[in-house]
C-alpha cells in the first residue's frame, strides 16, 4: 500500500511541476510578443498590452501612485508616442511563484530606442517590476504591475552600436 501512495504522489508532483512549466512558458511567451510587437510595429504595442490586461487591472508606479487600466494605457499611449524607432526589446523573467490561480514575476524589460525629434541620440530603458497574473476563463491576464526600479540610459550617436546585455 505505501508503495502505491508513493507512486501517486511522484505522479502528482510531476503533472504538478509540467503544469508549472507550461504557464512559465506561455507567460514568458506573453512578454515575447510584447516585445516583438514593439520592435516590429510598435503602434500595435498598446492593443497586444490591452488584451492581456484584466478589467481591474492596476499599475503601480515607483513613488506608489496608483493606475487603474484605462489610466495606465493613457499613460503608455503617451509613451509610444514619443518613440520614433525600436532596434531592440527584450523582456526576461528573473523570478516567479505559483500561488493557486494567481503566478507572480519579476519582470525585467528593456527597450533600446530613438525619441521623436531632432535628436539622433539612443535610449535605453530599463524597467524592473513585480506582476500578477491571474487564470481567468480567458486564460492567464495581467492582475497587477509594480514598478520596482526604472531608468533612462542616453547612448550618444556615435560609432558604438549599443546592444541589450543578458543580466
Amino acid at each position: 500500500m505505501n508503495k502505491l501512495c508513493l507512486s501517486i504522489l511522484v505522479f502528482a508532483l510531476a503533472a504538478f511541476s509540467s503544469a508549472k512549466e507550461n504557464v512559465v512558458k506561455e507567460i514568458q511567451a506573453k512578454y515575447n510578443s510584447i516585445a516583438k510587437v514593439c520592435t516590429t510595429d510598435i503602434s500595435q504595442a498598446i492593443p497586444r498590452i490591452e488584451k492581456l490586461l484584466t478589467s481591474d487591472f492596476s499599475w503601480v508606479d515607483t513613488m506608489g501612485a496608483e493606475l487603474s487600466r484605462d489610466p495606465y494605457i493613457g499613460s503608455q499611449s503617451r509613451v509610444i508616442a514619443s518613440v520614433a524607432k525600436v532596434f531592440s526589446a527584450k523582456n526576461e523573467l528573473l523570478s516567479y511563484k505559483m500561488d493557486g490561480i494567481y503566478f507572480r514575476c519579476r519582470i525585467k524589460s528593456s527597450l533600446l530606442f530613438r525619441s521623436v525629434g531632432f535628436s539622433k541620440d539612443r535610449h535605453l530603458g530599463v524597467s524592473i517590476s513585480d506582476d500578477v497574473w491571474v487564470k481567468t476563463i480567458h486564460g492567464w491576464k495581467m492582475f497587477k504591475s509594480t514598478s520596482i526600479r526604472e531608468s533612462d540610459t542616453i547612448v550618444r550617436a556615435s560609432n558604438t552600436k549599443p546592444t541589450l546585455q543578458p543580466s
